[in-house]
């Protein structure tokens, strides 16, 4: 009601207070330089808000402003990192933050904008590897607050990662995890269970020696201790439990029982007895089962990680005591019972006959999700990148081949475990609607979904077969050869007059003969094609280039680019590993070197297993001055004991060579080694970027040259310096009309990067690193065979040339079929019509 008698209150005061529940938002907002306020004088209205700020804290305390809750798995397949999602009301919680977990969550929408806690099993690539990513992204979402809890350590890796993903904007509170450690939010309670792993010294030195460098390069960063076991060789479950919520309050019998309102029906609600006054005048104890209906119990459920073999007693004797600790009696002990227990567990571990045992003495009703890569076989993760694959495969099958065998085709079956779902969602809350939801689960992409895709863009799949029948009739003498040095540069005549002066030759070491054709025909593979951060269809920077047999190298690597090497090679991919010799970084900025973890931890794992029989080399790393320091602090934090040697950027550089008489013992080693697999030199050449940002210049003994720009401006030095290269790669994030954005933010458009490739000579140009804004195509590429309309890359309304193409993640291509590529410019648009900037599902923040 509202007094007209009343007189405005004092203006410029403003009394706010918002009440939330599960059904409906309240807020009363009193403006009183506007409104008449309420008949309540202002000290009345004072005590009203704070009688409801205690009702709103007592229901959240109680759960009930929670609504539903669920745990979400992300990542449930062999080229992906699991995580689990759990989702309240009021917060999202994550367990586990594995590389590409920022790019599952774009592309199924799974928003982040309520995350308030990340919680970590143990610190290790798997646990930590999309960490970094992560937090950059939600800090640049306008996130204020994150809370990590984590083994001792998380604060130190995070902090060793400030100088590529500081924002100082977001605050961060880390919370190290022990025995003593808990929490409670959103109604829900978490406990924590430390697991131990026993580890002798004399295994420890053992694992030391596995270190060691035939040049001492390799750095140990380990602290030896006396004890049996260090935190290091520790993981940490948790349990967690959602409060009980107190059942409705049934008027009807309230009357009829004739209670007077009062405190006495909270009391009741609460699950107190009362003594109350009836309507006929007497006088009694009224239960709270007469007027409340029942509510609901508490739902308690596990996330368990046991990484090994050796941590399965610790684990068996200590969550048993916890989870026995809280039931005192039968009935008490089937309500607090499990019903979910997530396993991060390997497969070793899971069909372990201890660990199994373990497992089935829960309640019958608990149910045993498997998240662990070993145990979902192969699964849609990244549904539309595949799709995007199949539509490639239909343009150009040698360039876009089908992915090998990644091992398990199909989920595993282990008694008394269900095999995690990605996408898949458990209701943990409330009690009566607990089990599973898998409305959200996806099937792997088909012809079908080729056809309703290119629908959605008025493209008819029959018309579009006869126009790629047409396009492959016409171009059926394009075959996958091994490379020549006929054409190995541009014709003179499409020299730009800058360039005249230069001449192009190939010395062949005529000591050295071609050794085989893969030697002389390098395969190309992009790990990723994008810029910033992972998108749905082009992940982060990434370039693999394989030599000869398994033998290969990484230009740039950043995070899931092991995994995407996974989609490509599977079952072949311990030996892809094995014989990467060196990863060469171009700068320290997070899309560029955040996959290099998971790359040392699964050389590492190879390195173990001994019974393949597989030599492994220290891996060396290429790089930024800072990124020794912070490989070095993660392998000393996490224990990884990732052998590796590193080798500055700045070493390898034209304008080191000319102060220096002579290089370093060690850095002839390290081009002895890399030259006994055909690598003639590696040079780099820095650039604008960003501090210590590097291209580099890659020749082979067999004659051809490659160079890449990684991110930069474009560089007249770089031009000169890679004169001649057979295939140039270099970034393209902006299209010319962002001329002003790419000079800010110090990358190239896609004029600058042609007119580069133009300058240097280059037989070929690929462009790659594209702006999330062109998901599948950049605009303005199309094809003329007229490369002198390219004023020096910078005109706005520049074509195409025949010799450049454009990369796609997972794009496979030999030195002696890029010729397809211009080629292929074209029909990409039969596929890709739309001239659309971005979808509208990935405009949506993170």
């Amino acid at each position: 009601r509202l007094d007209r008698s009343a007189k405005p209150a004092e203006k410029g005061k403003v009394e706010y207070f918002r009440r939330a529940t599960p059904v409906h938002r309240r807020a009363f907002c009193f403006k009183r330089e506007k409104f008449w306020i309420f008949d309540w004088d202002a000290e009345e209205f004072e005590e009203k808000a704070k009688e409801e700020r205690a009702e709103l804290q007592w229901e959240q305390q109680q759960g009930e402003k929670n609504g539903p809750i669920y745990l979400q798995l992300l990542g449930t397949s062999v080229d992906a990192s699991p995580s689990l999602v759990l989702v309240s009301e009021s917060e999202k919680f994550i367990f586990n933050a594995g590389e590409g977990l920022q790019r599952m969550c774009m592309e199924h929408k799974v928003k982040l904008g309520k995350l308030t806690n990340i919680l970590l099993t143990r610190l290790s690539p798997d646990t930590f590897g999309g960490l970094p990513g992560m937090l950059l992204t939600i800090a640049d979402c306008g996130m204020k607050k994150i809370t990590i809890h984590g083994p001792k350590g998380v604060n130190d890796a995070i902090r060793a990662s400030r100088s590529f993903a500081m924002r100082d904007d977001m605050q961060k509170e880390f919370r190290d995890l022990d025995s003593n450690w808990s929490m409670t939010s959103s109604g829900i309670k978490f406990d924590v269970v430390r697991v131990s792993k026993t580890m002798t010294v004399g295994v420890k030195r053992e694992r030391e020696e596995k270190q060691q460098s035939t040049f001492g390069m390799v750095k140990n960063f380990l602290n030896l201790s006396q004890s049996e076991t260090t935190d290091e060789d520790c993981c940490y479950c948790f349990v967690a439990e959602t409060s009980s919520t107190p059942g409705k309050l049934l008027i009807d019998k309230v009357r009829n029982l004739g209670i007077q309102p009062g405190p006495q029906l909270g009391h009741l609600k609460a699950g107190k007895a009362v003594e109350c006054k009836l309507k006929n005048g007497s006088t009694r104890v009224v239960q709270p089962s007469e007027v409340v209906e029942p509510g609901q119990p508490p739902s308690r459920f596990a996330i368990v990680d046991c990484p090994t073999k050796h941590h399965i007693s610790s684990l068996i004797s200590r969550m048993k005591i916890h989870a026995d600790s809280k039931a005192t009696s039968s009935n008490e002990r089937k309500e607090t019972s499990l019903v979910c227990v997530a396993h991060f567990a390997p497969l070793e571990v899971i069909t372990d006959p201890a660990y199994s045992k373990w497992a089935q003495e829960f309640s019958p009703s608990a149910q045993h999700v498997l998240l662990h890569p070993s145990c979902c076989g192969q699964q849609t993760v990244w549904w539309a990148s595949e799709l995007n694959l199949l539509k490639l495969r239909m343009l150009a099958p040698s360039v876009f081949p089908e992915p090998l065998e990644k091992g398990n085709l199909s989920s595993l079956e282990v008694k008394g475990f269900i095999t995690g779902k990605h996408l898949a969602k458990f209701r943990v809350y409330p009690f009566k609607a607990v089990g599973w939801d898998n409305s959200g689960i996806l099937t792997p992409p088909d012809q079908k979904a080729i056809e309703e895709s290119l629908e959605r863009y008025g493209v008819s799949s029959q018309e579009l077969q006869k126009k790629l029948e047409a396009f492959h009739e016409a171009n059926s003498e394009v075959k996958e050869t091994s490379y020549t040095m006929n054409n190995s540069a541009m014709d003179v005549e499409e020299k730009s007059a800058d360039a005249e002066k230069y001449t192009i030759a190939v010395e062949n070491d005529k000591t050295e003969e071609k050794k085989t054709d893969s030697l002389f025909d390098p395969e190309i593979l992009f790990t990723g094609t994008g810029s910033a951060i992972p998108s749905k269809y082009r992940n982060v920077a990434g370039i693999y280039v394989r030599l000869q047999g398994d033998i290969g190298f990484l230009m740039d690597c950043g995070e899931s680019t092991y995994y995407q090497l996974l989609r490509k090679y599977g079952s072949d991919m311990d030996s892809i590993l094995a014989g990467l010799e060196f990863v060469w970084i171009s700068h320290m900025h997070a899309d560029h070197h955040l996959g290099l973890l998971t790359i040392l931890d699964r050389r590492n794992q190879i390195l173990r297993k001994s019974s393949k029989g597989i030599e492994i080399k220290p891996l060396i790393i290429f790089g930024p001055k800072k990124l020794e320091l912070w490989i070095s602090s993660f392998n000393r934090i996490s224990n990884l004991d990732a052998p590796f040697i590193f080798v500055k950027n700045e070493l390898i550089s034209d304008s080191f060579w000319t102060r220096v008489q002579s290089p370093s013992e060690d850095i002839v080693q390290v081009f002895q080694r890399i030259g006994k697999n055909g690598v003639k030199s590696i040079k780099t050449v820095r650039v604008t970027h960003c501090q210590d940002a590097w291209a580099v210049i890659l020749e082979h003994q067999s004659g051809w040259k490659l160079s890449y720009s990684g991110d930069c401006r474009p560089s007249s030095k770089f031009a000169t310096a890679a004169q001649g290269s057979n295939v140039l790669i270099h970034e393209a994030t902006f299209e010319d009309s962002l001329m002003k954005e790419a000079i800010a933010r110090k990358h190239s458009t896609i004029g600058e990067a042609v007119g580069v490739g133009r300058n240097m000579c280059a037989e070929r140009v690929l462009l790659t690193h594209f702006s999330q804004r062109y998901p599948k195509i950049p605009d303005k590429m199309d094809p003329v065979s007229d490369v002198s309309s390219v004023d020096n890359g910078t005109r706005t309304d520049f074509k195409m040339p025949e010799r450049v193409g454009i990369a796609f993640d997972l794009m496979q291509i030999r030195l002696g079929n890029l010729h397809w590529l211009p080629k292929l410019l074209e029909p990409l648009r039969w596929i890709f019509p739309a001239d659309v900037e971005i979808e509208d599902e990935e405009k949506q923040a993170i």
